[in-house]
């Protein structure tokens, strides 16, 4: 990308005399501190040549440098036709109509016309003409990308100096369905001039929106989401390419492939083989990704989600661990059925039940015998006869009796909840 550098009055002669194909004019003595000065190679001016009899004779230049008193050309600009000129011709600093037509007018600069990309290349390869021509990417250019087809995973874009990356904000490559056909998508050329920062979209929410690889929404809903997926099998959700069999089985898989891959274990999201056989990782998830093999997302079927212990916080300290720990990103704590202890029973008493029935002690006791006595002087003397036996009950046991409350089963600890689908960005 060029820009035109101007100076008040600079008007000089020829020193000497140049053919038509000549790259470089040599101006007298002095003349070369006229013209505006070229501090890099994107600076430019145009200059008109005429001639010193008649005047009438023109051609106009474009000036690339300005070394002490000799201007770096290109000959024939603007319509006009290369010749040849004499020692004694003048070269000055005029408007022309290629100078004039680079100024932005104000219709021009509302409507952004300067930095509008019209793609004329294919899906996940796109390419557009500016005007005027790019010949390198300045670094925070802006422009808008108009695609004509929907792209289905990482993307390039080249805009006349050759093809660059287009990436998410993070520096991620885009999921499949982030540029949609007929859209209008906001960039921006990186601090490095190597990519092209997606800064935006216009294309409906529901479909890509800001979302990048590995984010994650609830819907309370079980559907298909253009650019997402969710985990709805009944046994584990893998994704991998077109031939590996998996649940979701597309090459525009690969950036959520390489983000599980990258973030999460084996023993958590194992890899698999294309016939869902257990394997091992290879040397890289894009070496995996192209064997054919499929990965298994977070399942998170009957989980919730909430933040893990850090700062030394211990929020989590007491409640069982499955995967991982309470301070590790993507570990799953606490259970939905638990089982009591005796020592996690409150403080409590039984009913008891006593049982006394009504009985008898073995014990000795006189037992009556004969009555008889005398009758002296008109009083009657009586007499006893005693005997001696053994009384022998039955013998019987007192009882108390604790009764039993609860099953001893697991419970349910969870609170009152809607179920949905959890859905993953491409």
């Amino acid at each position: 990308m060029t820009t035109q550098v101007f100076q008040n009055q600079a008007t000089s002669q020829l020193a000497s005399g140049i053919v038509s194909t000549a790259l470089s004019i040599t101006l007298n003595s002095g003349g070369g501190a006229k013209f505006p000065v070229i501090s890099s190679s994107s600076q430019v001016f145009y200059a008109t040549l005429y001639d010193a009899a008649t005047k009438l004779l023109r051609e106009i230049v474009l000036v690339t440098a300005v070394t002490g008193d000799v201007l770096t050309v290109v000959r024939g600009q603007d319509g006009t036709t290369a010749q040849s000129w004499s020692a004694g011709d003048y070269i000055a600093l005029w408007v022309t109509r290629a100078m004039v037509n680079n100024f932005v007018q104000q219709a021009q600069a509302q409507a952004g016309s300067y930095n509008i990309a019209t793609d004329t290349g294919s899906a996940n390869a796109y390419v557009a003409v500016m005007t005027p021509a790019l010949t390198a990417y300045p670094a925070g250019m802006p422009f808008t990308l108009f695609p004509t087809n929907t792209n289905t995973g990482a993307s390039t874009v080249s805009l006349g100096p050759g093809a660059i990356p287009i990436v998410n904000p993070d520096g991620t490559a885009l999921g499949s369905n982030t540029l949609l056909a007929s859209g209008a998508y906001p960039m921006v050329i990186n601090a490095a001039g190597t990519a092209a920062i997606l800064t935006g979209a216009s294309q409906s929410l529901s479909g890509t929106g800001l979302a990048t690889t590995g984010d994650v929404k609830w819907r309370p809903t079980q559907e298909s989401i253009t650019g997402w997926v969710g985990d709805t099998s009944t046994n584990g959700f893998t994704i991998g390419n077109g031939s590996s069999g998996s649940s979701y089985a597309n090459a525009n898989a690969s950036a959520l492939f390489t983000w599980v891959w990258t973030n999460f274990s084996q023993t958590q999201c194992p890899v698999l083989t294309s016939g869902g056989g257990a394997s091992t990782r290879g040397v890289s998830a894009a070496a995996d990704f192209a064997a054919n093999k499929r990965i298994t997302i977070p399942d998170m079927r009957g989980l919730t989600i909430a933040g893990l212990d850090v700062g030394g916080t211990t929020w989590w300290a007491s409640v069982p661990v499955t995967i991982g720990s309470s301070t590790t990103p993507g570990s799953i704590v606490g259970e939905n059925l638990h089982t009591l202890v005796t020592a996690e029973l409150a403080l409590h008493s039984h009913a008891n039940v006593l049982s006394n029935p009504t009985h008898i002690h073995t014990t000795n006791a006189e037992l009556p015998g004969n009555i008889s006595g005398t009758n002296t002087g008109g009083a009657f003397s009586p007499g006893y006869n005693f005997g001696v036996g053994t009384i022998s009950p039955t013998a019987q046991n007192t009882t108390i009796t604790n009764a039993n409350a609860g099953s001893g089963t697991a419970h349910n600890t969870v609170q009152q909840t809607m179920l949905g689908t959890y859905y993953f960005k491409l």
